[in-house]
């Protein structure tokens, strides 16, 4: 037998093999490429009870089961949070004072802290809100500053927060005590 016919005998051996995994790995490929074209699709009952009020929602914070919101109210900001799993609006009246006004809010993961930033007067505090125990604690800034945003990380042991100094924007990293 010369090498010719060998390498034809090969190739007519193998071919059924190689056909075989092109095969598969077509299959593969279109299974990949059909999940990746499902599209997001809105989640209609949060998003029809939203459009339920007159004012709107605004600077959305989303937990596991919870959403925060900001509503404005006789021309002022206010929580509003939402358990989103059965549309049951949840009481913030501690963090919603006549004398104070949110403008920027933040839910851990688990949704059992909450960080904000509200006006009083004319200065700006950064708050840590503990859900289950009540507590709202206000956090110093190391340097002085105006906070703006506030971002609070899924665990809910650092907080990331912009702040105004001297005209400009700065980031701040606050680790929080348990």
């Amino acid at each position: 037998m010369s090498k010719k016919d060998s390498f034809n005998w090969n190739i007519k051996k193998y071919s059924t093999y190689f056909k075989s995994i092109l095969a598969i790995n077509g299959l593969i490929l279109i299974s990949i490429t059909s999940c990746s074209m499902e599209r997001n699709r809105p989640i209609m009952k949060i998003n029809s009870y939203l459009r339920g009020y007159q004012n709107g929602h605004k600077k959305p914070s989303l937990s596991k089961n919870l959403l925060a919101t900001l509503i404005n109210r006789e021309d002022r900001d206010i929580i509003h949070l939402i358990d989103i799993r059965n549309m049951k609006r949840i009481p913030m009246g501690a963090l919603n004072t006549p004398n104070t006004e949110p403008i920027s809010i933040s839910l851990s993961a688990n949704g059992e802290r909450i960080a904000l930033i509200r006006k009083r007067g004319i200065t700006s505090q950064l708050i840590l809100y503990q859900r289950k125990s009540g507590r709202i604690q206000e956090i110093e800034l190391k340097q002085l500053g105006n906070p703006t945003k506030v971002s609070i990380g899924g665990k809910g042991k650092i907080l990331a927060v912009e702040v105004t100094r001297q005209g400009k924007k700065e980031i701040d990293l606050i680790r929080l005590n348990n």
